[in-house]
């Protein structure tokens, strides 16, 4: 017990000093590559870790890893320079990044597409990157100056913001067995495929209220108590 107290004192202190010598931009962006640097030695060194996924290396590294990791890393810095320096934008500067991530946004995803349905995957991989830091500005612009804009004020209506905070969660639930026997299932009903689209997202959508509910948010306010 005490020599876990003094690996917390030590780490308290050295948090501490970072946060009075770092920006919180630059401690988001090396936390986040360390991060990934370190995943990706576990999962080159720990095949078995994807083995079950039936996917093969190449789509891992350059569509699965290569894509999504920065594409974590393009959101932790975003939301790091908004608490860093989000009071300097300005509502046209809101107005810009908005309409300007969207529009460049829907560029690079559609190009994404066009990619992987080519076989190229390093240029997926790419453009899904660059995709992500379109939507990260789109998000920069109407978290700071959301009444400036349509599309703003739309997305900051309460219903939409709260499928937006549990949105992360159906990503991490629709692969996994419970959910596929359930798109199993309904791939087995006697109706056209496209009526089963608002029953599957419904499914989703319950799925991942779940896990913000009863994981997400407990594990949050656990966190921040720690840091605190």
């Amino acid at each position: 017990a005490e020599s876990w107290g003094k690996v917390r004192h030590g780490a308290s202190r050295a948090m501490a000093w970072l946060r009075g010598s770092v920006s919180r931009t630059v401690l988001a962006a090396a936390a986040c590559i360390a991060a990934l640097v370190a995943l990706f030695v576990l999962v080159l060194r720990v095949p078995d870790l994807y083995a079950f996924s039936g996917y093969n290396t190449e789509f891992i590294y350059l569509v699965s890893f290569f894509a999504r990791g920065p594409e974590f890393v393009a959101g932790m810095v975003a939301g790091s320079f908004f608490l860093d320096h989000g009071e300097r934008i300005t509502p046209r500067g809101s107005r810009w990044l908005t309409y300007g991530g969207a529009a460049f946004g829907l560029v690079f995803l559609q190009l994404a597409n066009h990619f992987v349905l080519d076989k190229a995957m390093p240029e997926h991989a790419i453009s899904r990157f660059l995709g992500a830091v379109a939507v990260a500005a789109l998000m920069l612009g109407m978290t700071r100056h959301p009444g400036v804009t349509r599309l703003g004020r739309m997305l900051s209506a309460p219903v939409v913001d709260y499928l937006g905070k549990s949105s992360y969660a159906p990503y991490l639930v629709h692969l996994t067995w419970p959910l596929q026997r359930v798109w199993s299932g309904l791939l087995t009903l006697p109706v056209h495929p496209l009526a089963l689209v608002p029953l599957a997202y419904a499914v989703s959508v319950a799925a991942s209220i779940a896990l913000y509910e009863g994981i997400e948010k407990p594990l949050q306010r656990l966190f921040r108590r720690w840091i605190d």
